[in-house]
């Protein structure tokens, strides 16, 4: 821990106070080879951009963390402590001297465990990123469609180009967005396709991925990831050529550690959003969605998302009675560092079925001339934090997208139609998406009278994800005289297209 210095105390130089700071907080990136442009682990780089460097630090936007502790501590903490702070204004009010190198005692870099040989390797196709623009996005295939669930203890997506990859992440592929994966790789000759902001393909959870200074580890041994039969998975990665020449061919690899048996909890990651965005030209626009998960479940983490507009974004639980806590609270959103915030055990935060997420906003169109709405391109924007949910694991004996359902269901009260889409939240995102449209099908609506609930529906929900907090409260009574005529068709008609449900 450094210590402001004293008015009258001796002078902070580069290598006796500011150095060992770099080693631990920089040094990781900002290396020959790294992910960052500038080698500051070289100390005549360093000393030439002394004023770029503090006013880096001083801002916060380096070292990158965007979560704001004061709403939720996080597991990783790259902020500086004031302490340190104050040793990099001391030495900027010095006047950046150098100091002598015989007083450069090296830092202690932030270390990552040792991990166990993974049990499972994949590496993507090769792939050589497009140098047209100064920012790459490609979405590739990782083999073929899982014959049985996943069940991962930890994942490590290992970059093999440094120096170009700027973030990944790793999607779950449901086999009902897998029909699109052809025609879209068919767009040019390169494996895979061109994506921004996500795969581009109905049903793709999220699995994981990787940023700069991730710290990989396995989860304990009661809980896993699950990652359904049939799902495939797909690879989306950022390439930022900025500091590169000449692009090099890729060939990233991801790395997985699988749970020896069954857990007694799954992680999973489910969506909050504002979709219905109205950006208007010429000026700062604040957007607030109101979301509700239907599973009492625990919330390990969080990952927030906008696009090149978004500023600020706050993520909220709103209990029953009004009261407020705080996930996310990033004041100062960068696109270019998007990291999940992990929170410890004593952070972590219990979520009922009665309480409502509350999703906060702010984007800058001040320079634009069009208004900006909801979807996956440069041009687009988007409101939306996904949540790292701790619910029970069923499931043994049940395989497929909806697999843990029926055993969950058993406990269900007939009479309370919101147990079973509890249930299906329970079993993960794109069960709980697949479940919803299934019982909606024409399969069921020919059978059951749809006119009274999608009466109710059509003015109560201004987004599809508000949709389940609508059948839960304002049209509750038309839900439950709807279900007790679809519920016995579900399975019947959902069995091929959400295998186990």
């Amino acid at each position: 821990m450094f210590l402001l210095p004293a008015c009258n105390g001796p002078e902070v130089t580069y290598q006796a106070e500011v150095r060992p700071l770099v080693d631990e907080h920089c040094a990781a990136c900002h290396t020959d080879g790294g992910v960052a442009t500038t080698a500051l682990d070289q100390p005549e780089v360093a000393l030439a951009i002394g004023p770029s460097i503090v006013d880096e630090v001083l801002s916060r936007r380096m070292p990158p963390w965007g979560q704001d502790p004061d709403c939720r501590p996080s597991n990783g903490d790259l902020r500086l402590s004031e302490d340190e702070l104050a040793v990099f204004q001391a030495w900027a009010d010095a006047d950046f001297p150098a100091g002598d190198e015989a007083d450069y005692v090296p830092g202690t870099p932030w270390e990552i465990e040792e991990l166990p040989d993974p049990d499972v390797v994949m590496t993507m196709p090769s792939y050589t990123p497009s140098d047209a623009s100064s920012d790459d996005y490609r979405c590739i295939p990782l083999g073929d469609p899982l014959s049985e669930d996943l069940l991962l203890r930890g994942l490590a997506v290992i970059p093999d180009q440094v120096a170009e990859v700027h973030h990944v992440i790793l999607y779950a592929v449901a086999p009902s967005g897998q029909e699109d994966m052809e025609p879209l790789s068919a767009l040019d000759e390169a494996p895979g396709w061109e994506c921004f902001g996500d795969a581009g393909l109905d049903d793709a959870q999220t699995v994981g991925g990787w940023a700069p200074g991730d710290d990989d580890q396995l989860l304990p041994p009661d809980l896993a990831k699950r990652v359904p039969a049939g799902s495939q998975f797909v690879v989306q990665m950022h390439y930022n050529l900025d500091a590169v020449d000449t692009p090099t061919e890729d060939a990233t690899q991801v790395r997985m550690w699988l749970s020896e048996g069954e857990p007694d909890w799954i992680v999973g990651a489910f969506p909050v959003a504002d979709t219905q965005l109205e950006i208007l030209p010429g000026q700062e626009t604040v957007e607030v969605g109101i979301n509700r998960i239907p599973v009492d479940a625990v919330i390990l983490g969080t990952s927030p998302h906008m696009h090149r507009l978004g500023r600020s974004l706050t993520t909220e639980v709103v209990r029953a009675d009004g009261s407020r806590e705080c996930l996310s609270k990033i004041d100062a959103y960068d696109f270019d560092w998007q990291r999940d915030y992990r929170f410890d055990e004593a952070d972590q935060v219990s979520l009922s079925i009665e309480d409502h997420i509350e999703i906060t906003c702010t984007f800058d169109n001040s320079e634009g001339s069009e208004t900006v709405t909801w979807g996956d391109g440069t041009q687009d924007e988007m409101c939306l934090d996904y949540l790292a949910l701790l619910v029970p694991y069923y499931g043994a004996g049940e395989d497929g997208v909806c697999a843990g359902v029926t055993s969950c269901a058993q406990d269900c009260d007939p009479a309370d139609p919101y147990c079973t889409i509890s249930c299906m939240t329970a079993a993960g995102e794109s069960c709980m998406k697949c479940g919803l449209e299934q019982l909606f099908e024409p399969c069921i609506r020919d059978q059951c009278s749809v006119a009274p609930i999608a009466a109710c529906l059509l003015p109560c929900a201004e987004g599809e994800e508000q949709y389940v907090d609508c059948m839960y409260s304002d049209c509750r009574e038309e839900f439950t005289e709807y279900w007790a005529c679809a519920e016995p068709l579900l399975s019947e008609c959902a069995g091929e297209v959400c295998p186990g449900l």
